[in-house]
């Protein structure tokens, strides 16, 4: 014979536990419990996002934004876009070999600040643009611009081989372009860079780059250089002419760059040489 009072207590427990789960079932979203049937269908702009989210093999597409370059014109109209340089060494590449460590004593330095003058007025920058290869800092005020420039100033000189100066973007140094009629159908570009680096000893080329290889014309190819100032007289001592395999290749130096023309993406090379005629019947002479 089942006790009366066991059975209550049972049954009891059993409603509590039942009105629980009613009262979660109450708090669940609707769309949990709809039936397949009543489910709201794709839109056209949710199927679009579906397919930009995915490449052409179907993999996800990575979401980070990288932000464009900017162009040289449009730092240079901005009285406070400020840029740092190296007054030792003109092609910026050691300075940027200590941007970490600058950054990192600048960013010390306006912590100082805020600290020492904690209802003072705040300096306040963005440095995540490099043009030239040189590294651009946006300040936000006149207040900024000069708090900046004292702080460059006091580390002008805190790192060994280079002399750290704040300067107008507009001032960033310009460097020169050359075009050299190489053979056609080198192999690849870092190859060609060690040939000329190896057969002209006597030409600083430590930091030239190729910006690009030209249509290849009947007896040569032409390729656009980002070279240096430091070459200049010393190509002019050569005679304008680099040695190449068993050709002393021609040299044509471009000093005047288009605000237009990124540094590190030249679309058009022919933007550069001016409707220069590019064949081996061009002048020896550069204008440098």
């Amino acid at each position: 014979m089942v006790d009366l009072g066991q059975r209550n207590v049972k049954q009891a427990i059993y409603e509590v536990m039942l009105c629980r789960s009613l009262e979660d079932i109450g708090r669940a979203p609707r769309d949990v419990f709809a039936s397949p049937s009543k489910a709201q269908p794709l839109t056209r702009g949710d199927e679009s996002a579906l397919k930009r989210s995915k490449d052409a093999k179907g993999a996800p597409r990575p979401t980070t934004f990288v932000k464009p370059a900017k162009k040289f014109s449009e730092v240079a109209r901005d009285s406070l876009a400020m840029a740092l340089i190296d007054e030792l060494n003109d092609d910026g590449r050691l300075l940027m070999e200590k941007w970490e460590e600058v950054e990192t004593q600048l960013a010390e330095m306006v912590t100082d600040k805020l600290l020492s003058e904690p209802t003072g007025q705040s300096p306040s920058f963005d440095s995540s643009d490099m043009v030239r290869g040189h590294r651009v800092i946006r300040c936000d005020d006149e207040f900024s611009r000069d708090f900046l420039a004292d702080c460059v100033a006091r580390l002008s000189k805190a790192w060994k081989g280079i002399s750290i100066k704040l300067v107008p973007a507009k001032d960033i140094p310009r460097r020169p372009r050359a075009c050299i009629w190489l053979p056609k159908g080198l192999s690849s570009h870092e190859r060609v860079l060690k040939t000329l680096r190896a057969m002209n000893k006597g030409v600083d080329m430590e930091d030239w780059a190729i910006l690009r290889a030209e249509r290849e014309m009947k007896p040569s190819q032409p390729y656009l250089f980002l070279i240096n100032q430091r070459c200049l007289e010393q190509l002019k001592a050569a005679d304008n002419k680099v040695r190449y395999g068993i050709r002393k290749a021609k040299v044509k130096v471009f000093l005047d760059e288009p605000d237009d023309i990124l540094e590190d993406e030249v679309e058009d090379a022919n933007k550069l040489l001016n409707g220069l005629a590019i064949d081996d019947s061009t002048p020896n002479t550069t204008p440098i």
